[in-house]
């Protein structure tokens, strides 16, 4: 059944997915499905919606390329969703912490940036350090 089965699964998709863009904006259901980080849903989604290839193939390909924490970060900040953007910034550790700033100072996300940080693994060396400068920040912030 594993072949019939994604056949299947694949046209209640598509099915679902053509029966959404008649109740709904087009834009909304590529915007949703890339929200979910599902890059073949939103290539779907945006063909199903007579969304031109050359807009949205190049940006799946360039996200698909990108380590799974940085794909979620630009996926956020092209839908601006900036306290989703700050926490998988901070997630993605050091290579990600200059961009985490960056946001949480931009858009007053110290609480959303702190607890990610709180939140992550401790054995990461960094986040200690990165820590005390959110929370410096945040205090220079509020006063």
């Amino acid at each position: 059944e594993g072949e019939e089965g994604k056949a299947r699964d694949d046209a209640l998709l598509e099915e679902g997915l053509e029966v959404l863009l008649g109740l709904v904006e087009p834009r909304q259901v590529w915007e949703e499905a890339l929200g979910l980080y599902d890059l073949e849903l939103a290539a779907r989604a945006a063909a199903l919606g007579g969304q031109d290839p050359r807009e949205y193939l190049p940006l799946l390909e360039r996200l698909a390329a990108l380590p799974d924490r940085r794909c979620c970060y630009e996926v956020d900040m092209l839908l601006k969703r900036y306290g989703r953007a700050v926490g998988h910034a901070v997630r993605a550790g050091a290579a990600g912490w200059q961009d985490a700033r960056t946001l949480m100072v931009a858009h007053e996300l110290h609480p959303e940036a702190i607890a990610a940080l709180r939140a992550c693994d401790a054995s990461d060396e960094d986040r200690s350090a990165h820590l005390s400068e959110a929370l410096v920040l945040y205090g220079e912030r509020l006063m």
